[in-house]
């Protein structure tokens, strides 16, 4: 009975509602006072975002056996989120109204070159060898700054400074980088005894102590 009391929805003026009665005479009308539908009127939030991405590859044939190919692409994303919790609502009862404007900022590219050489020879020998190198880099930034305690609410985001008590703002940068080198020997016998070698080195702003990891591999199989 008493959560059902507490979250009367109720909306009028004066003590024309069971609210506000309870707010008045024994103070648990709503969360912290306030209708339940309050919460969902009176707050006024934002939320908007921008996404975009391009891609592109071409490939160059030098001959039969031997290509190269290139490739490029970049993703960015842009988001604000503005809100406003006035004192009508929970959120900004305590605190005489809230404000808050955060955003953010994306930005990645990656680039990745390889040499393919592939050929038969004599009718059993295969190889099949790449070698190649990739770009990449990711940069991500963004701020939040608010106020508290509004005189005129009426502005809401639109002017934080009519907040008295100012949040402390905040903001952040993160970059990194990866540079990679790499090979791959595929050698095939008759199509039935199967070798192949991988090389790869990463050096990434990542890595804690030496920004250069080095990943070899090597298998060998059969085919029944």
């Amino acid at each position: 009975i008493y959560s059902a009391i507490k979250g009367a929805p109720f909306i009028g003026g004066g003590l024309q509602t069971l609210s506000d009665f309870l707010n008045k005479y024994l103070g648990f009308g709503g969360e912290y006072g306030v209708d339940p539908v309050i919460e969902l009127r009176d707050p006024k939030i934002s939320d908007k975002s921008f996404t975009g991405s391009l891609n592109t590859a071409f490939t160059v044939n030098f001959s039969e056996h031997l290509k190269l190919r290139l490739s490029a692409g970049f993703n960015k994303d842009n988001s604000i989120y503005k809100s406003f919790y006035p004192s009508s609502t929970a959120s900004g009862h305590i605190s005489n109204g809230s404000g808050n404007i955060s955003e953010g900022y994306d930005f990645s590219w990656l680039n990745e070159n390889t040499l393919n050489y592939n050929n038969t020879f004599k009718g059993i020998h295969t190889v099949d060898a790449t070698a190649g190198f990739s770009m990449q880099q990711s940069t991500r930034e963004g701020y939040s700054f608010g106020s508290r305690n509004y005189v005129i609410q009426g502005l809401g985001v639109d002017n934080l400074n009519l907040g008295t008590n100012i949040n402390p703002p905040s903001s952040e940068k993160v970059q990194s980088q990866l540079l990679s080198f790499f090979g791959i020997v595929r050698y095939s016998l008759r199509d039935r005894y199967l070798f192949s070698a991988i090389m790869r080195a990463d050096g990434s702003s990542k890595f804690p102590k030496s920004r250069w990891g080095y990943f070899p591999f090597v298998s060998a199989a059969w085919k029944v």
